[in-house]
């Protein structure tokens, strides 16, 4: 026979079962995942990360989405050590390098969908999926950027992550 204290054992493993497992359901960011903005101007691609102002791009990081074959998809571009305000905060101009202390090189293929992600100054770091040739195809207003729920400013991409609050 159960004492009262083995049978409150099993109880409370299915209770720290069950909140965890809710942890998983709520997001950690009211739009979780936030998204990504991106235009094509003709000639280049200007991808927006969603950062609040405190925090800072360290390094961003191109991969083939399509590359699905190896658990980590081929690097295409990458950048890091800012030295602009306008890629501190997340705006950067792919395979120009502008703006960065150290950049790849322009890649010699451009994949159709990449993964971006960013590292900022205390290590963390979102990512997310875009289609250049869909962004390519955008008819956008001025100052707007490419997302799946339509043309939104960098200021409406970065209050995705309900700064300061």
């Amino acid at each position: 026979m159960l004492s009262l204290g083995a049978r409150r054992i099993p109880m409370l493993l299915a209770l720290v079962v069950a909140l965890t497992a809710g942890c998983a359901l709520v997001p950690s960011d009211p739009a979780d995942p936030p998204m990504f903005g991106a235009r094509f101007d003709g000639k280049s691609i200007t991808v927006k990360m969603p950062l609040c102002p405190e925090e800072k791009l360290r390094r961003i990081d191109v991969r083939d989405a399509d590359d699905t074959g190896t658990d980590s998809p081929r690097l295409v571009w990458w950048a890091t050590g800012p030295r602009t305000e306008r890629a501190e905060s997340g705006t950067v101009d792919l395979w120009s390098g502008r703006g960065f202390t150290k950049h790849a090189p322009v890649p010699t293929a451009t994949p159709v969908t990449v993964n971006i992600g960013y590292t900022d100054v205390h290590g963390d770091g979102r990512d997310d999926v875009l289609p250049l040739g869909t962004i390519a195809e955008a008819h956008l207003a001025a100052g707007k950027f490419w997302t799946p729920q339509g043309g939104k400013s960098a200021a409406e991409i970065d209050a995705q992550l309900h700064c300061g609050k």
